[in-house]
Parts: structure tokens; C-alpha cells; sequence
């Protein structure tokens, strides 16, 4: 036999791109089928969570700027006025000068007293306001106090040497007078 004449059985093979396979789409949710396979019961909950979406975004935008305008109100409560007279200019020679009262061993409280007495007496400086009797007068004021203080008993100093409810010994006695 020839090698023409020999017949092998091979299978038919139909076209397979024209078969498509059907798909059962009963169980899977409204939004993943595709519009063509949509039910009415579907275009039913379509229609129905478009009306939420639409709702939930009137609320949150409505409460946005209802919480947007609470803000705004109480900053502007909150805004403190600005009052010119509180607003001190101050100099660079008035600056020099503060800073070489502070050398000199000046508190604050009495750099702002100096200031308050040459604005009230109109003086050109602030080494001026030292030798007004306001300023003499205010800082002996502050001295003699502070004396005063000084010159208060203190506490007793009683040595713990001593313990309480004991007679103390001759050692004891020799350690509280020599110190040792």
C-alpha cells in the first residue's frame, strides 16, 4: 500500500470561538452582572442605592458646613481686640538704655517703674526717672523691707544631736560645742 492511500482517523474539530458558555447569574449581586442580564428587581436596587447616594451626600455636605460656620463664628469671637494704646513703641536708644540699667543690677519691676515715671514726668531718659524723689522713695520703701525680713528670728536651728526624750551625754555636749 502507498502512503496516499492510508487513512488516519483524526477527530473532527468544530469551530469554538462562536460557543459561548452561559453563565448563571442569579446568585451574584445587581452590581457585578453586566446591564444586559439586569432584572427589574435589579434595576429596582440600582434606582435605590443611587436615591442614598444622592441623600448621604446632601447630609454630610449640609453637616460640613454646618460645622464649617460653627468655626468660623468661634474664631471670630475668639479674635482678641488689638488695642492701640496697649501697643508700646520702644527705641533702640530706650532698648540701650534698659540694658545697661539691667547691668547695673536693676529688677525688671523697677526698669518698668523708671519707664512709668519718665513717661508721667515727660523726661528724655531713663537715667533721669533715677534721680526722681518717686523712684528714691519706692526703692528705700523696698529696702527697709527687705530688712525687715532679714531681721526675723528664724527657726530654731536645735542640733540632731539631741534625739528627743534623751539625756544628752558629755560627748554628746563636746560634739554640739566644738562642732566636730
Amino acid at each position: 500500500m502507498e502512503e496516499d492511500e492510508i487513512k488516519v482517523d483524526e477527530p473532527i474539530v468544530e469551530e469554538q470561538e462562536n460557543i459561548e458558555e452561559e453563565v448563571d447569574y442569579s446568585t451574584v449581586p445587581w452590581f457585578e452582572k453586566p446591564e444586559a442580564e439586569w432584572t427589574t428587581d435589579d434595576v429596582a436596587e440600582a434606582k435605590k442605592a443611587i436615591k442614598t447616594a444622592a441623600a448621604q451626600k446632601t447630609h454630610w455636605k449640609n453637616k460640613f458646613e454646618k460645622v464649617s460656620n460653627q468655626v468660623e463664628t468661634k474664631k471670630e469671637e475668639k479674635k482678641p481686640e488689638i488695642k492701640k494704646t496697649n501697643i508700646e513703641q520702644v527705641n533702640s536708644s530706650e532698648i540701650v538704655e534698659l540694658s545697661r540699667l539691667a547691668a547695673r543690677g536693676y529688677s525688671d519691676e523697677e526698669m518698668e517703674l523708671l519707664k512709668d515715671i519718665k513717661n508721667l514726668k515727660g523726661l528724655n531718659n531713663l537715667t533721669e526717672a533715677i534721680a526722681s524723689p518717686l523712684f528714691k522713695a519706692n526703692k528705700d520703701s523696698k529696702e527697709a523691707e527687705a530688712k525687715k525680713e532679714k531681721a526675723q528670728l528664724g527657726a530654731s536651728n536645735r542640733s540632731s544631736i539631741f534625739r528627743e526624750g534623751q539625756e544628752p551625754t558629755k560627748e554628746d555636749l563636746k560634739k554640739a560645742w566644738l562642732g566636730k
